[in-house]
């Protein structure tokens, strides 16, 4: 009869090993980007950020706040004060 049970040892010990090298290859190697990839990427989330605020420069143009007189707010009374 074979005995599987210095397979098993050496499965226990290598696998592990082999999925921590691909682990550590893929982090290694896959966030490595190019000089241009990341320039694109800046250029892009710039071009996002000056889109929003034109849209809400837009928005406040469209739909000014009205903010009521001071006369028209309502008083605290004295007792919630404290």
């Amino acid at each position: 009869m074979i005995d599987h049970g210095g397979l098993w040892a050496i499965a226990t010990v290598v696998g592990p090993l082999l999925l921590l090298a691909a682990l550590a290859y893929g982090v290694l190697f896959a966030s490595r980007r190019s000089k241009a990839s990341k320039q694109h990427t800046e250029e892009a989330t710039r071009s996002l950020y000056e889109r929003a605020a034109q849209q809400e420069r837009h928005q406040e143009a469209a739909s000014p706040s009205i903010v009521p007189a001071e006369s028209e707010t309502a008083r605290i009374p004295r007792s919630v004060e404290r």
